[in-house]
């Protein structure tokens, strides 16, 4: 609108207003009559002495509008006008993200002006961000169903063909792929539980001692597979200075190194190369600053890719989750394990000729006198790592002589423990829940030598079973091994379980290496229990 219409229409209107509360005035007058029929006598004279004349009275109206009607128009154009003017200006370059009108001056208006600019560039950059974070976990999400569904579908497949299958080559056949695709499903859980805990900033680390060596040999045993089915190469270097017993969380360590080589095993073609190398880079006070370097002669990943590679939910590019699979989440919990590590982790690759991870952690030194108590390890050389075996107990246990007390309330969980413990030769009695497992130990505690105890149970849960069972006044209630064998994993849950007097966890799904190894360490530090009749 013209400015000089403006302050006509302003001015008109102001004037308007003016004009009818005089008139207003002047008729109420006149309907009240003269000045007879409203005042006696004695007033009359004295309001006709002093009153002003109509026509006197119009004349002030007319020089006082006329007064008020220009020091109105400056006032209304200053704080009225200019800033409705400026404000609508602004708002058009906002909406049309251009610089803000008067973001130039050097007064009140312009500072206000560059601050709207900021605001508004800073909202349309967070509105960015949050367009990309939601279509990210969009995709996460359809990506999270296939990666799910996917050997949910070859479980269920398989197991129909097992049932229908009357060679026993084509069961095993079957049970091989079941066994498979759980472990894949298991692997989906754990990142997804993993990151999780990353965005409740939840995720830490739990440092025991561990044999160096003995970890990467465990990591590089899983991948071998692997590599074998693409005819790859895997070459692993030592370094010797590397202190044989490391004081850190062996587990998340173990993870990050896995999730770098599965990585290059998925991206490198078959007849590729591989290498795993751990350097040490100095050691200060006792702790150790090591690097670690997983290099394949794979697709490589351009800058472009690269520079979002570790953002949780993405991948280099759609594209690979279509061919390859993953749930983007590998690298960004290796990001957040080695930074809890005290380290950083890095990348270099160019595109059709490979890439290498690089990251470094800080551990500390072990006890000397620990390291000789562990078991010899073998040579590892550049084409397969091998365990060392248990010379002292072999490769078949057994713990004949032994009883166990197992509290569980799902059937098929204690169908599972009892078949797969079965070669073992332990003898074990089941407790449906909680009050039942004290009920039976209770009832004659010298009869056995451990406790897997089940957490979420009915009636009675297993950490206020334990606290009731090491309550009792019997002395081997004191020291009777208590296992935790639950679903419940996280770091919570184990520090919980240790508060109520277990011994140790282990977690579902059974991981029957696990379980053997507990039954090894506690076990065999007892006497069996003999039954006499």
């Amino acid at each position: 609108m013209n400015k000089r219409i403006q302050k006509l229409l302003i001015s008109v209107v102001i004037g308007l207003l003016i004009v009818l509360l005089a008139v207003s005035v002047f008729v109420s007058q006149k309907k009240n009559g003269d000045y007879k029929t409203m005042f006696d006598e004695n007033v009359k004279s004295h309001l006709t002495s002093t009153s002003i004349a109509a026509h006197e009275f119009l004349t002030i109206l007319i020089i006082m509008l006329t007064a008020v009607m220009g020091f109105n128009v400056i006032l209304i154009r200053r704080f009225v006008v200019k800033p409705i003017s400026w404000l609508t200006d602004s708002i058009s370059s906002i909406i049309d993200k251009d610089s803000i009108y008067g973001e130039d001056r050097n007064d009140e208006i312009g500072e206000l002006a560059r601050v709207i600019l900021k605001t508004n560039r800073e909202m349309e950059s967070t509105l960015e961000k949050a367009r990309a974070a939601s279509k990210a976990k969009s995709d996460f999400l359809a990506n999270m169903s296939h990666e799910i569904r996917t050997p949910i579908n070859a479980i269920i497949g398989m197991t129909n063909i097992a049932e229908s299958a009357h060679n026993i080559e084509r069961k095993d056949y079957a049970l091989e792929k079941i066994k498979d695709a759980s472990s894949h499903l298991l692997g989906v859980i754990n990142n997804i539980l993993d990151m999780s805990k990353i965005e409740a900033n939840k995720l830490e680390l739990n440092s025991v001692a561990f044999n160096f060596e003995e970890m990467l040999q465990k990591v590089t045993n899983i991948i071998n597979f692997r590599i074998a089915e693409k005819h790859q190469k895997l070459s692993v270097h030592i370094d010797e200075n590397i202190p044989r017993t490391l004081i850190c969380d062996d587990q998340r360590l173990a993870q990050a190194v896995a999730n770098l080589l599965s990585n290059a095993v998925k991206f490198t073609p078959e007849q590729g190369a591989i290498y795993l190398s751990a350097h040490l880079l100095k050691v200060e006070r006792g702790v150790c600053e090591i690097k670690f370097d997983i290099k394949d002669t794979g697709l490589g990943i351009s800058e472009e890719q690269q520079a979002r590679l570790f953002n949780p939910f993405e991948q280099a590019e759609s594209s690979t989750t279509r061919k390859y699979g993953g749930t983007g989440l590998g690298l960004a919990i290796t990001k957040r394990i080695v930074e809890l590590m005290g380290g950083n982790i890095s990348i270099s690759s160019t595109c059709g000729e490979g890439s290498t991870f690089s990251f470094t952690i800080r551990a500390e030194k072990g006890d000397q006198e620990k390291e000789n108590t562990l078991p010899q390890m073998k040579k590892i050389n550049s084409n397969s790592i091998q365990v060392p075996v248990n010379e002292e107990h072999g490769t078949t246990e057994h713990f004949y002589g032994y009883r166990a007390l197992l509290a569980e309330d799902v059937d098929i969980n204690r169908e599972i423990v009892l078949t797969l413990l079965e070669p073992t030769l332990l003898e074990i009695d089941c407790a449906e829940n909680g009050v039942e497992a004290v009920r039976m130990y209770s009832k004659d505690p010298g009869k056995y030598n451990i406790i897997f105890m089940d957490l979420q149970m009915p009636e009675m849960d297993g950490y206020e079973a334990t606290r009731k069972i090491r309550a009792l006044d019997e002395k081997s209630a004191k020291t009777i091994p208590i296992i935790a064998m639950t679903a419940n994993v996280f770091k919570e849950d184990i520090d919980n379980c240790l508060k109520a007097g277990m011994n140790g966890h282990l977690g579902k799904p059974f991981d029957l290496d696990a379980v053997m190894q507990t039954l090894k360490r506690y076990l065999f530090q007892q006497m069996p229990v003999v039954e006499t009749s």
